[in-house]
Parts: C-alpha cells; structure tokens; sequence
C-alpha cells in the first residue's frame, strides 16, 4: 500500500484474507493505492475489487478508481504499465466490480484511487484473474 492507516486494525494482507468482512486502509492522500502481487510475467484478463460494506459514506471513498498492471507495487507509470480499462465511478456500491484488464502481462496489479482529492483507500478485497 502507498501508506498503512492503523496497520494492526487495517493491514493489507486483510485485502486477499478471503474475508469480505476484513477491511484494509491507507492514510487519507492523493493518489492512494494498493498492490498484489500475480508473478512475473503473469497475465491479468480481469480484476475484481470488493469495497467495504459497513457504511455508505465510507463506501464512496472508493469512487472514482482505476486499475493497473504493471512491473512493482504501484506502477502507474512505466512505459510497460497498462491502465484496466476507464476510471471506474462506482458511487456508493458494494460491488465486486469486476475491471477488464484484456491480458495485460506484468507482475503487480494496482488499485489507485483517481484524482487530486486526499481520500482514504479502504476495500475488503481485491483479486487478479487470469481466463487461461
């Protein structure tokens, strides 16, 4: 993660726990983000992001996002980075939304949270897929 908001109550590992009831955070900032790490080479057709559940003002922190592949924990901007689709405006919804990535080939996928406005990355899970 860019940063860790009480990492004994919030750490990152609770964001691929399988528990959609866990919650992750970053401090509030501009441009916060959290990364997984697929394996070198991996291919990423899809991502699915779960956003917290337990209050609707909370859950519109995650609006807008934007997802990445590419080769370190929050690459965004090498020349081998590839944005998953459009910024995603998601409001205040639970999800999972699920983001296209078409194939895109890296080691690390990146949920960013787009925009300027300090705000705090909050979500319960978030998980690569590969369809082959």
């Amino acid at each position: 993660m860019s940063s860790s908001y009480h990492w004994r109550q919030w750490p990152a590992r609770d964001c691929i726990d399988g528990n959609q009831f866990s919650l992750c955070a970053t401090r509030k900032e501009p441009g916060a983000w959290l990364s997984i790490e697929v394996g070198s080479g991996s291919r990423v057709d899809y991502v699915s992001v779960l956003n917290r559940a337990d209050n609707r003002e909370y859950m519109s922190w995650l609006s807008p996002f934007e997802v990445w592949v590419g080769r370190w924990a929050g690459d965004v901007s090498s020349a081998s980075a590839a944005r998953c689709g459009e910024v995603q405006d998601v409001e205040t919804a639970a999800g999972p939304f699920m983001v296209n990535c078409n194939g895109a080939v890296g080691s690390h996928v990146t949920l960013r949270l787009a925009g300027d406005t300090p705000r705090y990355l909050t979500v319960a899970e978030l998980y690569a897929y590969s369809a082959t």
